[in-house]
């Protein structure tokens, strides 16, 4: 079998160019002083999380990091009253409750386009979801997770579950699957 091997100047090509990348996300990773293919290569990931260990919601631990396959049971955006400096402007946020027999759970995304979110689920779905368990008013909660239809055939569809990902620094504005899809695709 041949050895591919990658030229410096392929090397320095712009992050832009890299599939689901584009010129927005591609300032955004600048703001990491991540510019071309290099750049990114230097990216590494901060952490390790282990999602082969699928757990129960009932077994889940506050302040653990887990994966647990659930039922959606209701979701929708609400109002969770005004933000900023000065009291302007309506905050919201979309909550998403699952339950797999041993128990529910709620997921929160305070950061949300709400017609992709309403789109996105379905109740009666089975999901598989990833986060850190927090506790909100005295019950099991995750903030953020990522959550993945079962049976779902997207080009990287199970890679982030039943498996050991990467875990790498924050990039505003994008999402902590895109980046490792992006890195998976130079990598």
């Amino acid at each position: 079998m041949p050895v591919s091997h990658t030229s410096q100047d392929e090397l320095q090509n712009s992050i832009q160019y890299i599939t689901g990348v584009g010129p927005v996300r591609a300032a955004r990773f600048a703001g990491r002083d991540i510019r071309t293919v290099s750049d990114a290569l230097f990216f590494l990931p901060r952490a390790y999380e282990d999602r082969r260990l699928v757990r129960t919601i009932r077994d889940l631990t506050i302040g653990e990091r887990a994966s647990f396959s659930a039922e959606i049971l209701d979701f929708g955006a609400r109002n969770i009253g005004y933000g900023g400096r000065g009291g302007r402007g309506r905050r919201s946020m979309f909550e998403l409750l699952v339950g797999d027999g041993s128990g529910k759970i709620r997921c929160r995304w305070f950061h949300f386009n709400q017609a992709t979110f309403a789109k996105r689920f379905k109740r009666g779905e089975m999901v598989r979801i990833a986060g850190k368990v927090t506790a909100y008013r005295g019950a099991k909660a995750l903030v953020h997770p990522d959550v993945e239809k079962e049976g779902s055939a997207s080009e990287f569809a199970g890679e982030d579950f039943g498996a050991i990902i990467p875990r790498y620094a924050e990039i505003e504005g994008v999402y902590p699957k895109i980046v490792r899809q992006v890195m998976r695709r130079i990598v």
